[in-house]
């Protein structure tokens, strides 16, 4: 909601914007989390329907106004203030949809039909949002899944490839062993290039160079 705000108070009202959760690979979970983010975004709604017009100062007096305030200074550090977050915020809910992506939903995410007006997508999943989805304007990522694979976790990545006008708004949200892990692969993947790096400064190959991978400790 105030990532895309803020993408709205700098013209991009037209384009995609897209938030995924990623919280289980299991279709009855996602169906459970979807009714609750329902509930939320029907609260939101309402909530800024209420208070559309007010003065943005004023408005902070709802409690969940004054959430949204506080979410907007803790997280972000932009140039935009809260008065021209706050002017965009009805107009953003009233174009979000969600979308349920499993193989028991009728949900499908189309973005080319809404080519014209730009679709506000919160987006949950899970098999299909770990890999080969193509999402347009992801600026955040609620991804509480993980693997032990290399490989597998790498493919789950879908926070590269950000856009310039909304680089500084980007958030994914891991929990506490994700991060690490994604740390541990960051290093055995660079150390990997500057192995590379080096058996082509000795114009070897990797029969006779001897490459190596970073073992993790523990799970990986």
């Amino acid at each position: 909601l105030i990532s895309t705000a803020v993408r709205f108070s700098r013209g991009d009202t037209n384009e995609h914007h897209t938030m995924i959760i990623n919280v289980s690979h299991l279709s009855a979970v996602q169906n459970k989390v979807k009714e609750k983010i329902d509930e939320y975004l029907e609260e939101l709604k309402d909530t800024l329907i209420a208070t559309k017009g007010s003065d943005a100062q004023r408005a902070r007096e709802n409690k969940i106004i004054e959430k949204i305030h506080e979410t907007f200074d803790y997280v972000y550090e932009i140039p935009e203030d809260w008065e021209t977050v706050f002017a965009e915020l009805y107009k953003v809910a009233n174009k979000i949809k969600q979308f349920s992506i499993n193989v028991s939903s009728p949900d499908r995410l189309d973005y080319n039909a809404y080519s014209e007006t730009g679709l506000i997508a919160v987006v949950l999943g899970g098999h299909k949002l770990s890999r080969g989805m193509t999402l347009e304007g992801l600026s955040v990522s609620y991804f509480a899944r993980n693997s032990k694979m290399y490989d597998t976790l790498m493919q789950m990545c879908r926070w590269f490839g950000y856009r310039d006008n909304y680089r500084d708004l980007c958030k994914v949200y891991l929990p506490p062993v994700s991060i690490d892990w994604y740390k541990h692969i960051s290093r055995a993947i660079n150390e990997l290039y500057d192995d590379l790096e080096e058996m082509a400064a000795q114009h070897k190959t990797p029969k006779n160079f001897g490459l190596k991978v970073r073992s993790h400790p523990e799970a990986l």
